[in-house]
């Protein structure tokens, strides 16, 4: 049996939680330049660990985990959970969070 590091978060993503969330809603996008490939599972179905594998196997992928995301997003504005935000707020934070990693490759 194989066993894995603890997950390491990326540096850019350990200052997340430094980013102005005001201008969210306010923000334009160009569409990525690099695929974005999205990890779906249910709870405990080894999400985070696959793509710590993965992101150890191949350099230059960058892991956004979505509900740490929204954590910080729904700390950073004083809410209680983030259950009730629209898709356009969590679309937004998310491609907020992945202009942060410009030199990602995936």
């Amino acid at each position: 049996m194989e066993s894995y590091a603890e997950p390491k978060q990326c540096e850019w993503f350990s200052n997340a939680s430094l980013i102005d969330m005001q201008g969210v809603g306010k923000i334009k996008f160009d569409p990525p330049k690099v695929p974005v490939i999205f990890v779906l599972g249910g709870p405990g179905s080894g999400k985070v660990t696959h793509c710590d594998t993965f992101m150890q196997e191949r350099r230059g992928i960058t892991h956004i985990n979505m509900m740490d995301l929204l954590q910080q997003y729904a700390i950073a504005k004083d809410m209680q959970d983030f259950s009730h935000l629209s898709s356009k707020t969590v679309t937004e934070v998310i491609m907020l969070e992945m202009k942060m990693a410009p030199a990602a490759k995936a």
